[in-house]
């Protein structure tokens, strides 16, 4: 991932078939989290597995890259903030999360460790030439397909999300909105290989390493 990421915004709970899997009910409203800017790899990059925790997972996103600035910004106005669109994977130390969460902590630790956040280049919007809020997703470790699903299955669309984010944050040039998982998430192990994508949009390999004490 080239240039300087300024915020990334992370959605929890977005895509129905994934909170049904995890057992959850359907929100009134998206929630949001940052992951830090130290998470990001790229392209070919590797996922390092840390020792804290015993259960790293996979989450493949459908990623929104801000290319101006805008503070409460309608759906339809937010359309206009939005300079491209990439894949990321938001890494989760999912035993770190749920300890968290039964303590009423915020998830900064367990989505937060380095190379927690690959991200590809961004392919500018202009040149996108699918609908982002109606298209394939999926990810696959070592061939085998883990996540295949639509970004229709979306609670809320890309222009939603970034109004909605832009009510409490001004956006600016640099951020990145992740907009949430679909169904299939699951751990990563040591040597695992990664392909992740969006049809129409971008691609990536990655490969995965238990981090050495």
């Amino acid at each position: 991932m080239s240039g300087r990421v300024r915020n990334i915004i992370a959605t929890g709970k977005n895509y129905r078939k994934h909170i049904l899997e995890m057992g959850h009910p359907i929100p009134d409203a998206p929630s949001f989290f940052l992951k830090p800017t130290s998470s990001v790899i790229g392209d070919g990059g590797t996922i390092l597995l840390p020792h804290e925790s015993q259960r790293v997972d996979w989450e493949v996103e459908l990623a929104v890259f801000i290319g101006s600035r805008g503070r409460r910004a309608s759906p339809k106005e937010a359309k206009a903030l939005i300079a491209g669109y990439g894949v990321l994977i938001d890494v989760s130390a999912r035993d770190i999360q749920i300890a968290d969460m039964r303590q009423g902590n915020p998830w900064t630790v367990s989505k937060g460790f380095d190379t927690f956040c690959p991200l590809s280049e961004m392919r500018p919007a202009a040149e996108v030439e699918v609908n982002p809020n109606d298209t394939r997703l999926w990810l696959k470790v070592n061939g085998e397909m883990k996540q295949d699903s639509r970004t229709s299955d979306m609670i809320w669309n890309c222009e939603e999300l970034v109004s909605r984010i832009s009510q409490f944050m001004t956006l600016d040039a640099g951020d990145v909105v992740a907009t949430g998982t679909p169904q299939g998430v699951g751990p990563f192990k040591d040597g695992d290989q990664v392909e992740c994508g969006v049809d129409g949009v971008a691609q990536m390999r990655l490969s995965v390493k238990a981090e050495k004490r």
